[in-house]
């Protein structure tokens, strides 16, 4: 995408026997955007918003006036809003502990808090029901939480709820988990999530992902994707198909593959099986999709492991988050094919400043007492919006 450009205009005027002066015209602050289409979002708590009208007449001798109003001012108010993602719907065996990744965004216009409730319905009750802070590897982490803390107007915070099943529990029974947020500005803004578990005897397979950094500038690297799966079931898992469409804006470190069982050894990318049968796994990598693609023979009951691989933030990439999740898939032992998804690990582009500014020749003698205008440009070359002082 082109960076927007901004011109400035200057004037000069010469008087008889004085040297040329160049005085500006434009100054101040200059808001340059490098991203594609401004998003309305509402002006924060607490913000002044002033209006004043002005009119522009002739009057009779033909001198032209400009008039002004008084200023209204206006304090922009708290508005609390909230947004909880995701449903969550996966197999557990009886005694066993399911795991539900969730992300709570701030979408108000202030700092707000938000309070973190569950709810148990179905064919069991589960026990040990617990909420637990996010690090971004889909994993509890410290202790059992009640609250988001105050998250700032736009911010998102990452939980996960555990539960544990009931040793009682038999296949084919539902369990409906329900989890809200509440807002404590507002206690009428509230946002709910369900998350339903179906007890199975057969394989059950999870993965979850972590990345080696939370951020990081365009143009460095390498970052490591770590994918670990495990299987709590009580049948083995055949053919366990992880699959990573890497972020537009980061690319794949070519060999980089490595999977646990097979420690230091460099995985293939274009389809080749590494391992000793029957514990191995055929791997490869697509660049048109930017995809890395890595099957496991099989994993047995109570077994895990991990498959990392590395990247590279593109240079030139725009500041954001670029976020990933993996797909799987497996055969759970009774035939059946069985997809699922991981957590989803966000990555912070860092932002970087760059701005170049070029003038205008004088296009040619100026009589005296002339006005001459120069055209200068502002480019913002850096990767994010930016606001330059000109001087």
């Amino acid at each position: 995408m082109k960076n927007p450009i901004i011109y400035l205009s200057r004037s000069a005027r010469r008087s008889q026997g004085a040297w040329l002066r160049r005085t500006w015209l434009t100054a101040g602050l200059l808001l340059l955007t490098a991203l594609n289409g401004a998003q309305a979002v509402p002006p924060p708590a607490g913000t002044t918003i002033g209006n004043q009208a002005s009119a522009t007449y002739t009057d009779t001798s033909g001198v032209s006036h400009t008039v002004t109003s008084n200023v209204v001012q206006t304090t922009v108010q708290q508005v609390a809003s909230l947004t909880l993602t995701q449903n969550g719907a996966q197999n557990a065996t009886a005694g066993s502990v399911a795991y539900y990744p969730h992300t709570l965004t701030n979408t108000g216009n202030g700092s707000d808090t938000f309070n973190l409730t569950t709810g148990n319905s179905g064919g069991f009750t589960m026990t040990a029901v617990q909420i637990y802070a996010d690090n971004g590897s889909g994993q509890p982490t410290g202790s059992p939480i009640t609250s988001s803390g105050a998250l700032a107007a736009g911010a998102t915070f990452k939980f996960i709820v555990a539960a544990t099943l009931p040793g009682t529990a038999t296949a084919g029974q539902t369990n409906a988990i329900t989890v809200t947020a509440t807002s404590a500005f507002d206690a009428t803004k509230t946002a709910s999530n369900t998350d339903t578990t179906t007890v199975t005897n057969n394989a059950v397979v999870s993965v979850t992902k972590a990345v080696s950094a939370a951020s990081g500038a365009p143009g460095s690297g390498p970052y490591t994707y770590t994918l670990t799966y495990t299987n709590t079931g009580n049948s083995t898992a055949t053919s366990v198909a992880l699959t990573d469409v890497i972020p537009t804006g980061m690319t794949y470190v070519a060999s980089s593959g490595r999977w646990s069982v097979t420690g230091s050894t460099a995985l293939s990318d274009t389809g080749g099986t590494t391992g000793t049968a029957p514990n191995t796994i055929t791997s490869g990598y697509t660049a048109a999709t930017n995809t890395l693609v890595a099957t496991l023979a099989q994993v047995t009951p109570g077994q895990s492991g991990t498959v990392t691989f590395q990247v590279n933030v593109a240079a030139g990439t725009a500041t954001g988050t670029l976020n990933n999740t993996a797909t799987y898939s497996y055969n759970n032992g009774a035939g059946t094919t069985v997809p699922g998804s991981s957590n989803t690990v966000p990555f912070q582009v860092k932002q970087v400043a760059s701005v170049t500014l070029s003038g205008q020749t004088l296009p040619g003698p100026a009589a005296p007492g002339s006005t001459v205008s120069f055209t200068n440009t502002v480019n913002n070359t850096g990767n994010g919006s930016d606001t330059f002082n000109v001087t």
